[in-house]
């Protein structure tokens, strides 16, 4: 062999030709994804840490999204409870206005629409199709209404059971979502029912319901006085204004939630991106240096390979 070398020394030199090939090929990836490596593998210890965050940012993201569907719901009934609160306060303005008429068909009248719209309002369906005030019985309408001769006006049979819907709206908070027709669908009572016997009792002309009222047929006078009646409306309105009130605090915890969980998202982000995202600038640098110890690699390799012993002999 007449070049200065050896066969090992030689296979030395390529071998860092070579790596030095590859760590510019990897800056010059980084560059183009803008990550540090395209596999775990690549992020050593850094991996592990990796999974471990990616994994909370995706299950904080689930609990957004299931909170963006729970509002909704919170939103239709709410709106739903609001129209019947409206309702009560129709029906103790229109008592109001027919005291002491002698003519009480009027309120008939209208504590009969006042009654369909109620149940209407209840059988209420969200945007899947399933009802809002049945509880887990979803595909069954929470309340059935059949006339009879009365009193009442209406037999009103209640469907829903007795399980609230639940949602899980941040790590360590569960609210209660969801409204029943009845709290006890056997023996109604609770939530709507004093309201819907109210409409009830007036659509058959009773007044007072139901307290051993006896029956008034148009166009007979209610026997009752308003301030033995009127009591009974307001009780009837502040229970459905009381649901109101608290689907309106449980659509404030939900936002409060989406707030701190978006928050949580952020920082779970820019963590992630510390381990796994690149320093374009610093890549830049080194990138320019790996060129130009690569070159220089390349430059030193070719003028040894041109060396020999003949070049030193006299």
């Amino acid at each position: 062999m007449t070049r200065v070398s050896t066969l090992a020394q030689n296979q030395i030199l390529l071998r860092n030709n070579l790596n030095n090939q590859e760590r510019l090929f990897n800056l010059q990836r980084q560059i183009g994804s803008g990550e540090k490596s395209d596999t775990y593998q690549g992020l050593r210890s850094d991996s592990a840490v990796l999974i471990t965050a990616r994994t909370r940012q995706a299950s904080l993201e689930q609990l957004v999204e299931n909170n963006i569907q729970t509002k909704g719901k919170l939103d239709l009934t709410e709106a739903v409870v609001r129209g019947i609160s409206d309702i009560a306060k129709e029906l103790k303005a229109q008592f109001i206005r027919s005291e002491g008429a002698f003519d009480g068909r009027t309120l008939i009248l209208d504590a009969k629409s006042a009654l369909t719209r109620v149940v209407g309002l209840l059988n209420t369906r969200d945007h899947n199709g399933n009802f809002l005030f049945a509880g887990s019985r979803t595909d069954t309408a929470p309340v059935t209404m059949t006339a009879i001769a009365g009193p009442p006006a209406f037999t009103l049979t209640f469907n829903n059971d007795t399980l609230v819907r639940q949602a899980n709206i941040d790590e360590n908070l569960t609210i209660d979502a969801g409204v029943l027709a009845a709290t006890d669908p056997a023996a109604p009572n609770g939530s709507f029912q004093q309201l819907l016997e109210i409409l009830n009792f007036f659509a058959a002309g009773f007044y007072p319901p139901p307290f051993g009222a006896e029956a008034l047929p148009p166009p007979a006078p209610p026997t009752a006085t308003p301030a033995q009646i009127i009591p009974l409306i307001d009780q009837a309105l502040t229970t459905v204004t009381s649901l109101n009130a608290d689907l309106g605090i449980k659509q404030r915890l939900v936002d409060d939630a989406n707030v701190r969980l978006e928050l949580e998202i952020s920082l779970s982000e820019e963590f992630i991106a510390g381990i796994k995202d690149v320093d374009m600038a610093e890549v830049f640098t080194k990138v320019t240096q790996q060129q130009i110890a690569l070159e220089a690699s390349f430059a030193v390799t070719a003028q040894l390979a041109n060396l020999s012993l003949v070049n030193f002999l006299r």
